[in-house]
């Protein structure tokens, strides 16, 4: 922006006169549209599992950004205790009683949402907040009860039906929280031949085996090769994303900022993803909104 600048908009025609009312908003680098992003998360009026997980891991992440950065001000810090706190208390109401989780209180256990708040609640925990180990092992047997014989956990709509993404998703939230890799030997062997074999191929799906392998400490270099010849301009597609482009994307950068290599691609991608921003705050979904705290140097 220059010292000056005319900002132009029109209020709704259908607004009453003497109601209107503009907010501007100056989202200072990445992470300050990283904050409106979480800002708009903490917004959402709905009790349900997916949208109390979607307003805690962005803001548990930026916390951890901020401390790591020494800009954690006694202010920041207690907003987020308060806030955080009261998250993982209704995230915990929310379990049932077999260890995992539905999108609500009362309904069935989904393996999605379980996999879903067990990768949260452990980058929470690694975050620097209390999270009950027994909550996360009873999560953790509730998910293993659900894969099948052939190391596959069955497709999920919010995965598009994917069971290859729902594998590695599933495989990824159980390394998070800090299973032994031997437990899901099966599955990481399953993916292992869907790789050779070309099966995992669409960028969503390489992003999330890029990361899963660097959380196992396993060679990643093919993996990320492929993601550098799939880019399209600064961004990647969406694959079987289901928060589109955005998403993909944002999981992408946050493999290249953890593997050290192709760095030149993230800036490009980070400085898409911040034209793709909505009026709102956020990106187009909680799923993506959810992703993009991931993309940044911190991670």
């Amino acid at each position: 922006m220059e010292d000056t600048e005319v900002l132009e908009f029109e209020f709704l025609p259908e607004m009453a006169n003497g109601s209107e009312n503009a907010v501007l908003r100056l989202a200072v680098g990445f992470e300050g549209l990283l904050e409106e992003g979480a800002r708009m998360l903490f917004g959402y009026q709905y009790d349900c599992t997916e949208q109390i997980m979607s307003a805690l891991l962005p803001n548990a992440l930026l916390y951890e950004y901020y401390t790591i950065t020494g800009e954690l001000d006694l202010h920041r810090k207690l907003a987020y205790h308060m806030n955080i706190g009261k998250g993982i208390l209704k995230i915990l109401s929310n379990q049932h009683s077999d260890g995992g989780w539905g999108w609500w209180k009362e309904d069935s256990t989904d393996a999605f949402m379980t996999a879903y708040v067990l990768f949260g609640l452990s980058r929470i925990r690694d975050a620097g907040f209390y999270v009950d180990n027994e909550v996360l092992e009873d999560a953790s047997d509730a998910l293993l009860e659900r894969v099948s014989e052939d190391g596959y956990w069955a497709p999920a709509h919010w995965m598009n039906g994917n069971h290859i993404v729902m594998t590695i998703y599933s495989c990824n939230a159980l390394i998070n929280w800090g299973i032994d890799p031997s437990v899901i030997e099966n599955s990481l062997n399953a993916l292992s031949v869907d790789w050779a074999e070309g099966n995992i191929d669409d960028p969503y799906e390489v992003s999330l085996y890029a990361l899963l392998l660097q959380d196992l400490s396993r060679d990643d270099s093919q993996v990320i090769d492929t993601l550098v010849s799939s880019i399209t301009g600064s961004h990647w597609q969406a694959g079987s994303s289901l928060g589109g482009g955005d998403e993909t994307t944002a999981w992408a950068a946050y493999a290249f900022w953890r593997s050290e290599k192709s760095m030149h691609l993230v800036r490009g991608a980070l400085e898409w993803l911040a034209e793709q921003r909505t009026p709102s705050g956020g990106w187009g979904s909680t799923s993506d909104t959810i992703a993009a705290p991931f993309s940044s140097p911190r991670c």
